[in-house]
């Protein structure tokens, strides 16, 4: 099935690989993308998607009759994005093409809501904190930020957990930093993503957000039943969080 295809069929294609080995895009979508749909419908928008990708849940939101923002890294994933776009929701949706936190910017209280999943694994500690600094700048007053991370949860990262339990421990700022994946060859998935990992604990996750001045509304985990078994562990695939700007 070529990327095409795979980007419109709902039915047996879950992940979708990305073009330039960031991981995959994510098609059977957590109660936490649902209420960021939801949401956006009902707040009126404007909103803003980091890390698009394909569009998938942009789409959605688009069919809601929704203005979003759509970023991403690869101008590749959003060319797609538009080819793949029916006429009457194009004008919904606006892709940007740059690299978050540092290159994207926008003016403060753009957004009603704004949707970063599986994005902060990728960033380094420092751009976490400048990437949540910008999401408070951009989010209007009573907006909201859905955030969706990995964790080493998974039988693909099984050999880290241990290390990153006891970093919890010893109260390492990043402990779940890591610098060169390919010290965990048992892992299949390296050659589809990038040379470093960044898991963040749900407690630090929780702790950022309310340093920035967020409310968090919720937070926990979320299975993923229907990723590869290397993928799952034990229903703590991704850490997510909804943080509300006062």
């Amino acid at each position: 099935m070529n990327m095409n295809m795979a980007i419109q069929s709902d039915n047996n294609i879950r992940l979708v690989p990305t073009v330039n080995q960031m991981g995959y895009m994510f098609k059977d979508l957590t109660k936490y993308d649902k209420e960021f749909i939801a949401f956006s419908a009902s707040s009126g928008g404007p909103v803003l998607e980091i890390g698009a990708a394909f569009g998938w849940t942009t789409l959605k939101v688009a069919s809601k009759k929704v203005k979003i923002v759509a970023n991403d890294l690869s101008k590749d994933h959003l060319t797609l994005l538009k080819e793949t776009t029916q006429s009457a929701l194009s004008s919904y949706i606006t892709p940007i093409c740059a690299r978050f936190p540092k290159e994207l910017n926008f003016r403060s209280s753009s957004f009603t809501a704004v949707l970063v999943s599986n994005v902060f694994h990728y960033l380094g500690g420092q751009d976490i904190v400048l990437g949540i600094e910008k999401l408070f700048h951009w989010l209007k007053s009573g907006g909201k930020a859905y955030i969706i991370v990995g964790t080493p949860y998974s039988k693909m990262w099984r050999e880290f957990v241990p290390i990153f339990e006891s970093n919890i421990e010893k109260n390492m700022p990043w402990p779940g930093y890591v610098e060169d994946v390919s010290i965990f060859p048992n892992n299949n998935r390296l050659g589809q993503l990038p040379e470093f990992m960044h898991f963040i604990p749900l407690p630090l996750l929780i702790n950022l957000f309310q340093k920035q001045g967020f409310f968090v509304e919720k937070s926990g985990f979320c299975a993923r039943p229907t990723w590869p078994d290397d993928m799952q562990l034990d229903g703590r695939e991704s850490a997510c969080l909804v943080a509300i700007k006062p």
